[in-house]
């Protein structure tokens, strides 16, 4: 990881793949069941994106996520 993703406080999903190691399809499982926080961008295209703050924090929490 370089060190302008450990400064990155929002990331894409597949910046969160990479951030968490994690599958896109088990991050986007988590968003849909509202075990993940996610937001989309207001750029056209709407992109999915996640705080660092959400991924540390399902990361941390295991399944127990609010």
């Amino acid at each position: 990881m370089s060190s302008e993703q450990n400064l990155q406080e929002w990331f894409t999903l597949l910046e969160a793949v990479e951030y968490t190691r994690l599958s896109s399809t088990l991050l986007r499982m988590a968003i849909a069941e509202g075990k993940l926080r996610a937001t989309r961008s207001k750029m056209p295209s709407g992109k999915l994106i996640l705080h660092k703050s959400w991924l540390d924090q399902f990361l941390m929490n295991g399944d127990n996520h609010e």
